[in-house]
C-alpha cells in the first residue's frame, strides 16, 4: 500500500466585496466564451448549490469562486475543497513538516506523553555545543529539569491492547495487534 499525503478537506476563503466581485467575472479574467457558465454558476450559487470550478488555480480559480460567492449574496466566508495530493515529493513541497517543540526535544512521534519524566539539564543532550551561560540559562528556565523521553511519562501505563472486542454483556476483551 502506497503512502498518501492527504491534508485535504475544507478551506475557509475570506469573502470578497460585492463591488469588486462584478469586475472579476468579466474578460480578461474570465473569457467571453465562458459567460454562459458564469451565469449558470451565479444561479447555482444563489440557490446554495455547490459549483466545481474546472479552471487552473493559476487562472484565478479562487478569485472567481470568491466573486461568485459574493454576487450570490451568501454571507460569511466561502468554504472550498482542497485537492488530494498523492505524490509524496509534491506533498513534501506543499506541506513541509514542521515539528512541534515536543518532537524537536526528542518526544516520541506517538505524542502520547502527557507529562514527561524529568532529568537535570545536561550539555550532552544537545546537538549544538552550549556555552556555560546557555546551560545556566536553561537551568534557570527549567529548575526542575527537562523532559526525559527515554522514560515513560509520569503515570503513563502501557496500552492494554490495540483492538477491543465488546461482548455485549459489559465485558471487554483487548486483543494484541497483528503483525
Amino acid at each position: 500500500m502506497s503512502a498518501r499525503c492527504e491534508p485535504h478537506g475544507r478551506l475557509l476563503i475570506p469573502p470578497l466585496a460585492a463591488e469588486a466581485a462584478a469586475e472579476v467575472l468579466v474578460p480578461p479574467l474570465v473569457p467571453a466564451a465562458a459567460a454562459p457558465q458564469v451565469a449558470l454558476a451565479r444561479r447555482a450559487g444563489a440557490g446554495a448549490v455547490p459549483v466545481l470550478l474546472a479552471m487552473p488555480a493559476a487562472a484565478g480559480r479562487q478569485l472567481v469562486a470568491r466573486a461568485l460567492h459574493a454576487l450570490a449574496g451568501r454571507p460569511g466566508p466561502l468554504i472550498g475543497a482542497t485537492e488530494r495530493v498523492t505524490d509524496m515529493a509534491r506533498c513534501k513541497v506543499l506541506f513541509p513538516f514542521a515539528a512541534d517543540a515536543r518532537l524537536a526535544s526528542g518526544a516520541p512521534a506517538s505524542d502520547d506523553v502527557f507529562k514527561c519524566a524529568l532529568k537535570p539539564v545536561d550539555a550532552k543532550d544537545y546537538k549544538q555545543a552550549l556555552t556555560v551561560e546557555q546551560l545556566a540559562q536553561l537551568a534557570r528556565i527549567f529548575p526542575e529539569g527537562v523532559c526525559d523521553y527515554a522514560k515513560a511519562g509520569v503515570g503513563q501505563e502501557p496500552l492494554a491492547g490495540t483492538w477491543a472486542v465488546f461482548k455485549g454483556d459489559g465485558e471487554v476483551v483487548m486483543l494484541e495487534p497483528r503483525r
